[in-house]
């Protein structure tokens, strides 16, 4: 009785093809895959302030999925200041350590 024989290259073909697969699955089924969710208080307004996000990397696409504060406040996502480090950000209105305004978004880089 002999064994069948044991192909790597086989072995390796089909394995390569199984990942491709799932890469091209989690591409199409989860877009946000690597994206961050952040949820950030302001106590205060300001112009141009510089916001840590930790990505390592200059993110090129910020979904945001809730503003709450008080009436009459806003925020400008300064996208062309975004860097490696920091996001760039413009508050106006009544804003205060009392009545923040709390922003919550996901946080990445899309790849088609």
């Amino acid at each position: 009785m002999s064994l069948p024989q044991f192909s790597y290259d086989k072995l390796e073909f089909y394995v390569r093809q199984n990942f491709e697969i799932l890469r091209d699955f989690l591409k199409a089924e989860t877009p946000l895959l690597g994206f961050r969710f952040k949820t950030i208080t302001f106590t205060s307004t300001g112009t141009n302030l510089k916001l840590a996000h930790g990505l390592g990397y200059a993110p090129t696409d910020l979904i945001q999925t809730s503003l709450i504060g008080p009436s009459g406040a806003t925020l400008v996502w300064n996208y062309s200041l975004f860097d490696k480090d920091n996001l760039n950000a413009t508050i106006t209105g009544a804003v205060t350590p009392t009545d923040p305004l709390i922003v919550r978004f996901f946080l990445g880089a899309y790849n088609q």
